[in-house]
């Protein structure tokens, strides 16, 4: 029992401490053996025992050698078992670290993507969750499968790299893996000849038979496009010429490139070619191509981005294969006006095979019979009765009529399909169905607790779905089997809806605006009779069409669509969306521009904001922006201050420097402006007026600007449809930005437009590099979210309508006779003996100066007002204020509208000179304490003077006698 006990102590005691002992007594004795055994030392190495000669030579006796033999052989047994030992201890340790690996492996694991080594232990990776991380790597895995790009597995707590994927094992690449061949063969795609043999030439063979075109001496096509409406046949034809390769089938959706984090998509674009080539040869199908390769712009979001950048892999991918590397190339969409132009041109896409929808009665013929060959028909079926038909069908359309013609067979017990299963499914696939079913909506219905009260009413209901679902379980060879019935299709008549409110309610909706709201009908009757017995002299005042006021008091009032066309924060804005992008194109026709070089913002409220919205996207606060000053005929819009305080909201965010017109002249000083321009250093040069009679010199504007390294701006708020006409020079030559509000002489409601520049403003002179234009996203994104919400679409929608009429030669005629009219005013006003600033007029309007008269020009408003006749005061050059301006301003345009000619406006003039000499007459008449404005205005609308009295009915009669377009309309609606 002791003798156990001390083996037991002995065995615990750490290893190798008894055997060490033993080797260190035997060493003693035999000093030849004084190394102690090592794990990599041999038995062989010891000395002196290869032979039993060698140590009887020693002149020992036989016992001594034996004895010592004895000694060597326990040594040599006792390194054998220490080097079992080190053995068992080493496989322990294996199997430990085997399976520390294992738990490390274990998953759940992060899918990553290996970047680039630093150095043997150590690498940078980017994890699924989209953050690069330096990481440590697993010392057991290969560093020569470890390239850039592999797919990796990375430890879920310290991201460490423990594993080398294949490819595959990432689920976003395993969807991009080679397809099985498809079972489609030509003989099954009916018609599309044509297309057949592009297909055949620009893929088929060259996989096939390449030798043909290299004993040519060109090269095969790279890639081929399909394009054209659904249900075509593109993808059916794709799976046929795969069918009849041997080349490896890879089919994605454009849309599966899409990932959430940065780079996975591009990634996703080589793994998808280096997979073709490793399997060539190989096509590859990419079906719905528009979801990434759409044209490229200036992007605002990631998103966007992104795919952008997938885009350019592509074109990267595109370029990088070799002719003869077996991989070729098949797109499909059906919108091929919006992919990009690079991904187009010859040497990607060398082919382009349409696939039209509105077949030949021959194509329609092949396919049918195509589809019927595979069916039972009954003798008496006429297909040509089908294909005589004008309606326009698809390949998948037929395919969809012998489907339904087949249930419908099906539904009667019958084996064949006869002639009104044809043309019932034909009705009902073509036609939309059958008269009684359009009040009819489709409902899902649970019919596990159901109670049915009047079974009978819903046995044709039942008897379908009895075909459609029951019998489907019966008919194995003809419908999929369903293990389950767990709902019913019920039809519920939506003829007679219920209002969940009152019937007050519903009629109140309904009523006219007389009925609803007499007061105000009554107030705009009011204002309508006033346009009718006025004359309206007010420049940016214009008389619009009927069909104007048709649109803006339209149902397109109810639509809030915050966004642009396609990327909008509401639903329901398909039909908003065609209305905007209609009128931005009628914008650049209206005005005769390149959609490639200019693009329109039709969102903008008003002029102001439209103006102020440009100089948020060009400028930062407190940049520097040069314009006409307010005086001389320039616009709040353009910046004003005074010596005590900053007038206008532009001259408060930026730092304004007014240019001037001439005094003696009238005309603007551009040899001052230059000078001021070179000293002052605009972000940003204005060329627009309110009150300036003569033609800008957009050339001389745009050399100063190019000078500074200004932008031109150019407001044409009020000549911007004698611009339209081509009646006045036009800036778009020369500007880099246009705005423009669109309700006076443009004569369409009240709205504002932002034109803009696109494509290369200049060239890097150290480079020689094109310097591109970047207003359109800048413009769109400060008018919304910028400065304002959802657009006001009914005046989109007017100004589609007027921009319309603006293109017309009845625009242009009436665009000229404003000329004249404008003309034929200056030289009566002249002629009476009157100053006119800039001596004159080139557009829609005079400015008088009353100084000569000792007038103002609010004394002479308030008479004219008095007579029927709208115009309004003005500053003029050299006015002391413009609170207190000594001119009057007289347009044109919204007269011309109602038919005024020379003649009339001739006598329009005589009507302006009576009133001047009124103004005087109650001037001098008025006590010198009492000759202020209030009381002024207050003595000419007394109604005591009797040559007001008079003027005010002769002038209310004679323009009574003009039509105003909208006169009665609302009258007539209510």
């Amino acid at each position: 029992m002791k003798d156990s006990k001390t083996r037991e102590e002995v065995r615990r005691q750490p290893y190798p401490y008894n055997k060490r002992r033993a080797m260190a007594d035997a060493a003693v004795e035999n000093p030849a053996t004084q190394l102690l055994p090592h794990r990599k030392q041999l038995p062989s190495s010891i000395p002196n025992i290869d032979s039993l000669e060698g140590l009887a030579t020693d002149g020992s006796d036989e016992y001594s050698t034996l004895k010592k033999l004895q000694r060597h052989l326990e040594y040599i047994q006792l390194q054998e078992e220490y080097i079992k030992d080190e053995q068992r201890s080493l496989k322990r340790e294996l199997v430990r670290a085997q399976e520390e690996i294992k738990r490390i492996q274990s998953v759940p694991l992060v899918i990553g993507q290996f970047m680039e080594a630093i150095d043997q232990n150590t690498g940078i990776v980017q994890s699924s969750t989209g953050s690069n991380y330096v990481v440590r790597i697993l010392s057991t895995l290969d560093r020569e499968k470890l390239k850039p790009s592999s797919s990796v597995a990375l430890h879920r707590h310290s991201n460490a790299l423990v594993d080398i994927l294949p490819p595959e094992a990432d689920s976003s690449i395993a969807m991009l893996g080679a397809h099985e061949k498809p079972d489609v063969t030509y003989a099954d795609v009916g018609g599309l000849d044509m297309q057949k043999q592009e297909i055949r030439e620009a893929v088929e063979l060259p996989l096939t038979h390449f030798d043909l075109y290299r004993q040519i001496g060109i090269d095969p096509p790279r890639g081929v496009l399909l394009y054209g409406p659904p249900g075509t046949g593109k993808t059916m034809l794709v799976k046929a010429v795969a069918n009849s390769t041997t080349a490896n089938f890879i089919r994605v959706v454009g849309s599966e490139f899409v990932q959430k984090y940065l780079g996975e998509g591009p990634r996703m674009v080589r793994d998808v070619f280096r997979m073709a080539r490793e399997n060539s040869p190989a096509i590859i199908f990419i079906d719905e191509i528009d979801a990434i390769a759409t044209k490229r712009f200036d992007a605002q979001t990631g998103a966007d981005r992104e795919v952008q950048r997938i885009l350019l892999e592509l074109l990267n991918q595109m370029d990088g294969f070799d002719q003869t590397s077996n991989v070729k190339v098949i797109m499909a969409t059906n919108r091929a006006d919006t992919l990009d132009p690079a991904l187009l041109r010859p040497g990607r896409l060398d082919r382009k095979i349409e696939f039209p929808n509105l077949r030949d009665r021959r194509e329609r013929r092949l396919i049918f019979t195509t589809i019927a060959s595979k069916m039972s028909l009954s003798p008496e079926v006429d297909l040509d009765s089908l294909i005589i038909r004008n309606d326009p069908l698809s390949g998948a359309i037929i395919a969809a009529i012998m489907q339904e013609a087949g249930l419908r067979a099906v539904r009667k017990n019958r084996y064949n399909i006869i002639q009104s299963d044809l043309e019932d499914a034909y009705s009902s696939q073509v036609k939309a169905g059958a008269e009684k079913d359009k009040s009819r909506e489709w409902i899902g219905v649970d019919m596990q607790d159901m109670v049915i009260q009047n079974p009978d009413a819903l046995d044709p209901v039942l008897e379908y779905m009895r075909v459609s679902c029951q019998d489907a379980v019966s008919y194995d060879d003809s419908f999929l089997r369903f293990d389950k019935i767990e709902s019913i299709v019920k039809m519920a008549s939506t003829t007679q809806p219920t209002y969940a409110l009152s019937q007050a309610h519903k009629d109140s909706l309904e009523k006219s605006l007389l009925e609803t709201d007499p007061e105000i009908a009554a107030i705009m009757e009011k204002e309508i009779q006033r346009q009718r017995e006025s004359i309206i002299l007010i420049a940016s005042e214009n008389v619009t069409s009927r069909a104007v006021f048709d649109a803006l008091g339209s149902p397109m009032s109810n639509k809030y669509s915050e966004g642009y066309p396609g990327a909008r924060y509401y639903g329901g804005n398909e039909h908003i969306d065609a209305i905007e992008l209609t009128c931005q194109a009628r914008a650049l026709t209206a005005f005769n521009l390149d959609k490639a070089k200019w693009g329109v913002n039709v969102q903008c409220l008003s002029g102001s904001p439209a103006n102020l919205q440009v100089y948020q996207a060009i400028m930062r606060p407190h940049e520097r922006l040069m314009g006409l000053d307010l005086p001389h005929g320039g616009h709040l819009s353009h910046g004003y201050q005074t010596a005590q305080r900053k007038i206008s909201a532009v001259s408060t965010y930026f730092e304004t420097f007014p240019y001037r017109v001439n005094i003696e002249t009238g005309i603007i000083d551009y040899e001052q402006l230059e000078q001021n321009a070179l000293m002052y250093r605009p972000k940003v040069l204005v060329a627009g007026t309110s009150a300036y009679c003569r033609l800008i010199d957009y050339k001389r504007m745009r050399e100063i600007a190019d000078k500074v390294g200004a932008y031109l701006v150019v407001d044409m708020a009020h000549i911007s449809g004698l611009i339209a006409a081509g009646v006045i020079p036009s800036p778009f030559e020369y500007a880099d930005i246009v705005t423009t509000t669109t309700h006076k002489s443009l004569r369409g409601p009240r709205g504002a437009m932002i034109f803009f520049r696109r494509g290369v403003r200049s060239t890097d002179a150290k480079t020689g590099k094109d310097i591109l234009y970047d207003l359109e996203n800048p413009i769109n994104f400060s008018v919304f979210p910028g400065h304002q919400g959802g657009p006001h679409n009914h005046t989109i929608t007017a100004l589609a309508v007027a921009l319309k009429q603006a293109n017309t030669p009845e625009f242009k005629q009436y665009q000229e006779q404003v000329i004249k009219n404008a003309k034929a005013i200056e030289i009566e006003l002249k002629r009476l003996g009157y100053k006119l600033v800039a001596d004159g007029t080139d557009s829609h309007m005079v400015l008088m100066d009353l100084r000569a008269q000792g007038l103002d020009g609010a004394r002479v408003e308030a008479v004219l007002e008095q007579i029927n006749i709208a115009c309004n005061k003005n500053a003029i050059p050299g006015d002391k204020s413009a609170l207190s301006p000594c001119g009057i301003r007289i347009g044109t345009p919204a007269m011309t509208s109602r038919g005024f000619g020379e003649d009339d406006f001739k006598r329009v003039a005589s009507y302006i000179d009576q009133t001047i000499q009124i103004c005087k007459e109650v001037q001098a008449a008025l006590p010198k304490p009492d000759n202020k404005l209030k009381d002024f205005r207050a003595k000419v609308a007394g109604g005591e003077i009797e040559k007001i009295n008079a003027l005010r009915k002769e002038i209310a009669g004679w323009a009574s006698s003009f039509p105003l377009p909208v006169e009665g309309w609302r009258a007539e609606k209510a």
